[in-house]
């Protein structure tokens, strides 16, 4: 395994409809290569797949030329308990210019709660941003 880049959202919502739309509208704002199509070798930009057997959501997105994932895990509450009871995880590659992506994520995010940014989930702890 690699190391990620995760974004942590201390939070009680766990509704589905009201956090894939928060990101969704973050990930229309990235902008894409003028030189590409927001969908790109089969790549729905920013619309999210829902996992319901393990409570996750998966964007696929453009950055530039990158293509990109973005995981998140809505059940993932212990993950964090030093933090809060309850969270939401948001995990992504740390490559290229993963800071600034899950920032704008945990921005997306933040009304619903505290957020917290790990840059680089190998080495130290994660920050409050907000």
């Amino acid at each position: 395994m690699g190391c990620d880049t995760d974004g942590i959202v201390i939070t009680t919502c766990k509704d589905v409809k009201i956090i894939a739309s928060l990101l969704t509208k973050a990930i229309w704002k990235i902008p894409v290569d003028k030189d590409e199509s927001p969908f790109i070798h089969g790549i729905n930009n920013g619309n999210p797949t829902y996992n319901p057997h393990s409570d996750t959501l998966s964007f696929n997105f453009v950055d530039g030329k990158d293509k990109r994932n973005l995981f998140v895990c809505l059940d993932c509450d212990s993950d964090h308990i030093n933090l809060g009871e309850n969270s939401i995880s948001m995990i992504l590659g740390c490559w290229g210019n993963s800071v600034e992506l899950m920032k704008l994520f945990l921005g997306a995010l933040s009304p619903l709660g505290d957020c917290y940014l790990h840059e680089n989930d190998a080495v130290g702890e994660p920050v409050k941003v907000n």
